[in-house]
């Protein structure tokens, strides 16, 4: 008889553990949150930038909140950046960009080339006037100007003192650079 009692006690705890835990203990629903992560893949396995151009990823099969879970990186900070997705192309190179969620990583292979925009011969200057073959300032380089990335003005001298606070510097012509307007103290 207590063998009995002994077993229906067993078999009543094992049916309400089975129907009240999920509710009380999300996290032993282990099952359905691998099956989950095994639906999730990322929106590009490879993908070509060219410098100075953004674009960005996911990973497919996530709700919002769980996107912000996420966490983004690049193998190479020098060739590309990223958070939260956006890549954003640095210097020409290569660089994996991977994405981790759940333990689980996902990755993208990323080829940065150099801009393919071609320069013309004749560039204005910031007083209107064209001038061929070399660019407005001092620079006496043919027609080569300097930008950052993220800044709004193209240089005609390296040594411009704004340059000097940034870590990543590129070289090409004005249309290159995708800049309008020039530097007011090396221009």
């Amino acid at each position: 008889m207590k063998r009995l009692k002994g077993l229906l006690l067993t078999i009543c705890l094992a049916v309400m553990i089975t129907l009240v835990a999920p509710s009380f203990f999300p996290q032993t629903n282990i099952i359905s949150t691998v099956q989950a992560a095994s639906k999730i893949t990322i929106s590009k396995k490879t993908l070509k930038l060219t410098v100075g151009k953004s674009k960005t990823i996911k990973l497919k099969g996530l709700t919002k909140a769980q996107a912000k879970k996420v966490k983004w990186t690049s193998s190479k900070k020098t060739i590309a950046t990223v958070k939260n997705g956006k890549i954003k192309a640095i210097k020409a190179g290569t660089a994996t960009i991977t994405a981790k969620y759940i333990g689980k990583k996902y990755k993208c292979k990323l080829t940065v080339s150099k801009s393919s925009v071609k320069s013309s011969s004749t560039t204005k200057s910031s007083s209107g006037s064209s001038s061929s073959g070399s660019s407005s300032g001092s620079s006496g380089s043919g027609g080569t100007v300097y930008w950052t990335p993220s800044g709004s003005v193209y240089h005609t001298d390296r040594n411009c003192s704004t340059l000097s606070r940034s870590k990543t510097v590129l070289s090409g012509s004005i249309s290159a650079s995708g800049k309008s307007r020039a530097c007011k103290v090396c221009s």
